[in-house]
C-alpha cells in the first residue's frame, strides 16, 4: 500500500493552482540527431526551416516579460518553462548561462522553474555546472535499451545514440549523487516491438533511473497506426504496471501511472479540475519568438502551426481569448461519444493528437480508446489489491463499483 501512496504524494507535490501556465522554448531549432518519429521534423510541419537556429537575446527577453504580464493577469506565483528544439544544447554553453540569469531578472510576484529535455549527447561537466547552477532539472530522451532506441533514435549518419545518450545520464546522476542535485528523469516513446517490463526494467535496473515517463507514439485518425501495433501498445503500457507493481520500488516514479492513481484515489475536487486533454495552459514560443499551442498539435492543421501571436505583441488576455484557444477550450470538454463512458473522468477522451480529424476536428476518441480502457481497468484493479477505498475510486469515476 506504501508504494501506491507515495506515487499519489508525488504526483500531488508536482500540481500547482489552477491558475497556470506552462511554456515549451524552443531555444533551438536544429538537432543533432535525426530520429524517424520526430514530431517537430518529420510530421509536415516546415516551418522551422524560416527560423533561426537558436534564439535570440530580444525573443528571450520578450518571453521574460510576456510571463511576468501573464503572471500578473491571472495570478500564478510558478511558471513551468522546458527549454526544447530540436536540441536545446545546442545553444553556446555562455548563451545559455546567460538566458537563464536573464528569465530570472523578470521574476517578480511569480518564479520560473527551468528544465531542459535533451538527448543528452552533448551533456558534460561544464554543461552539468550551468545546469545546477540555475537549478535546471533534466530529462533525457532515450526509447530503452539499445536495440529497440537505435530503431528510430539515430544521428545523420545513421549511427546510434544510445551510447552518448547513457553517458550523459550518467554523467547527470553522478552529479545529483555527489552534489545533492536533482535527479534527471527519462522520457521513452513507446515502441511496438519492445516489451514493457524489460523496458522498464532496462531504465531502472541497468540504468538506475527513477523518474520516468512513456509515451505514445504520435498518431491521429488522419495518421492510425494499425491494429497490431495499437494492439502491442496496449500490451506494452500493462506489462509496464504489472512490472512496477511487482518491483514495488517506492522510489520509482513512472508520471503516466501516478497520474492515473491521483485521478483514481486522489481528492475528488483534484479529479475534477485535473484534466489531462487540457491544453490551453500550455504554450510553445519559437525561436523568432512566435507563440503555438502545444506542439504535437502543429502537424495537424495550418492553423495550429502558422498563427499570429508573439511575444513582442500579443498580450496573455489576446492570447488566451483567441480562436485557437477557444478550441482547445472546446476540446478539453471531451468528444460527445465519451461522455457516458465509465472511465471519462480519468481519460477524458486521451490526449489531443490522438484524437484529431480534419473532418470532426477533437470531437473524436482516442485512436487508443480500446487499449486505454484495458490501462484504467488494470489500474484499478491495483489500487482495489492494495485496499484503496474503493469509495473514493467509486466517486472519482462516478460510477458504482
Amino acid at each position: 500500500m506504501q508504494f501506491i501512496k507515495d506515487a499519489y504524494e508525488m504526483t500531488m507535490a508536482n500540481e500547482v493552482s489552477q491558475n497556470k501556465l506552462g511554456i515549451v522554448f524552443k531555444i533551438s531549432e536544429r538537432c543533432n540527431l535525426k530520429c524517424s518519429y520526430c514530431y517537430y521534423f518529420f510530421s509536415g510541419d516546415e516551418t522551422w526551416k524560416d527560423r533561426a537556429p537558436i534564439v535570440s537575446d530580444s525573443v528571450i527577453g520578450a518571453l521574460g516579460m510576456f510571463s511576468r504580464s501573464a503572471a500578473e493577469k491571472y495570478g500564478i506565483s510558478k511558471i513551468p518553462i522546458s527549454f526544447h528544439g530540436g536540441e536545446p544544447l545546442l545553444m553556446k554553453k555562455s548563451k545559455f548561462d546567460q538566458m537563464c540569469t536573464t528569465l530570472r531578472e523578470h521574476e517578480s510576484n511569480f518564479q520560473f522553474e527551468f528544465a531542459v529535455q535533451t538527448n543528452g549527447a552533448l551533456i558534460d561537466e561544464e554543461w552539468i555546472e550551468i545546469l545546477q547552477r540555475h537549478d535546471v532539472g533534466v530529462g533525457v530522451s532515450l526509447d530503452g535499451p539499445k536495440q529497440i532506441n537505435d530503431l528510430h533514435r539515430l544521428d545523420k549518419r545513421g549511427r546510434s545514440s544510445y551510447e552518448k545518450t547513457v553517458r550523459g545520464l550518467r554523467l547527470l546522476q553522478k552529479s545529483a549523487k555527489a552534489h545533492g542535485g536533482r535527479i534527471p528523469g527519462a522520457l521513452c516513446v513507446i515502441n511496438p516491438e519492445a516489451d514493457g517490463a524489460a523496458t522498464l526494467r532496462h531504465f531502472v535496473e541497468d540504468l538506475e533511473v527513477t523518474h520516468l515517463n512513456f509515451l505514445l507514439p504520435d498518431a491521429s485518425h488522419e495518421n492510425p497506426l494499425s491494429m497490431v501495433d495499437r494492439g502491442r501498445i496496449t500490451d506494452f503500457l500493462r506489462a509496464v504496471i504489472r512490472e512496477w507493481a511487482r518491483l514495488r520500488r517506492k522510489d520509482v516514479s513512472i508520471r503516466f501511472l501516478s497520474e492515473l492513481i491521483t485521478l483514481f484515489a486522489g481528492d475528488e475536487q483534484l479529479n475534477t479540475s485535473y484534466n489531462t486533454s487540457d491544453y490551453r495552459h500550455l504554450i510553445v514560443v519559437s525561436s523568432d519568438g512566435k507563440i503555438g499551442p502545444e506542439d504535437t498539435l502543429h502537424g495537424l492543421a495550418e492553423r495550429f502551426r502558422e498563427t499570429p501571436y508573439s511575444v513582442f505583441t500579443t498580450a496573455p488576455e489576446e492570447l488566451f481569448s483567441s480562436p485557437v484557444w477557444d478550441e482547445l477550450g472546446d476540446a478539453a470538454r471531451g468528444p460527445d461519444a465519451c461522455q457516458s463512458c465509465e472511465w471519462f473522468r480519468v481519460c477524458r477522451g486521451g490526449r489531443l493528437a490522438n484524437r484529431f480529424s480534419e473532418s470532426g476536428s477533437f470531437n473524436n476518441p482516442s485512436i487508443y480508446c480500446d487499449g486505454l480502457k484495458q490501462v484504467y481497468a488494470d489500474v484499478m484493479r491495483l489500487l482495489v489489491a492494495n485496499h484503496v477505498d474503493e469509495r473514493r475510486i467509486s466517486a472519482n469515476l462516478r460510477v458504482a463499483l
